[in-house]
């Protein structure tokens, strides 16, 4: 599954006196991706960018990416996408915009590993409460990190993705192994933080931290 280009944050000014979705990036020559929930995204690997992008890391895709018959949408759909669209402004501003000087920036949402290491279509089982299944999950995943490529993969994608600053946002038993990748990738050339909880989480900005 690739990674997309969302939104167009507005950095330039105070934070949004009001909760909306960000506007969505010129699509260009890209095609529009069927089933998407969020209809402006354009594939990363197809999209020519105007703006140095903010890079949101969220970790694999999972049942709502997927059509029933398995066909792969899109990253962070229903709402974990709902959830970046609604608090994504106002996080970066609670944050002086990472540091980064006043301008608009693409916000690109990324999987570090592009398979659905949960299997949900083979067990149809909640992650929720539910130690086995995230057990499942976690082991699939470091499997195709580590031994199928997709961590060289992933870092190679960021060297492309002209990147102003990174947000790692994976669950909490994978987020310190992808943070540490992100962070010698990044070599100290642009900021790097972690957000404290996994967007599918955001329910409310104040209750999300970047460190």
């Amino acid at each position: 599954m690739p990674d997309v280009v969302r939104h167009v944050l507005d950095l330039t000014n105070g934070p949004p006196t009001q909760s909306m979705m960000p506007p969505a990036p010129c699509r260009g020559s890209a095609g529009i991706i069927n089933d998407d929930q969020f209809s402006g995204d354009v594939r990363a690997d197809e999209h020519v960018s105007q703006h140095k992008r903010i890079v949101l890391v969220i970790e694999s895709p999972h049942e709502h990416e997927y059509t029933s018959t398995f066909m792969p949408i899109a990253p962070a759909q229903n709402t974990t996408g709902r959830n970046i669209a609604a608090h994504i402004l106002s996080l970066l501003h609670r944050h002086q915009r990472l540091g980064l000087p006043p301008d608009h920036y693409e916000l690109l949402i990324c999987n570090p590993v592009q398979f659905q290491a949960s299997l949900y279509e083979l067990h149809r089982q909640s992650l929720a409460k539910n130690k086995p299944a995230r057990s499942l999950r976690d082991t699939t995943w470091r499997t195709l990190y580590y031994g199928m490529n997709e961590r060289a993969g992933f870092l190679s994608r960021l060297e492309r993705y002209n990147a102003a600053a990174v947000i790692v946002a994976c669950t909490a038993n994978l987020k310190q192994e992808v943070l540490g990748d992100v962070i010698r990738w990044a070599s100290c050339r642009i900021p790097v933080v972690e957000a404290n909880s996994h967007p599918s989480a955001w329910y409310k900005s104040s209750s999300v931290e970047f460190r």
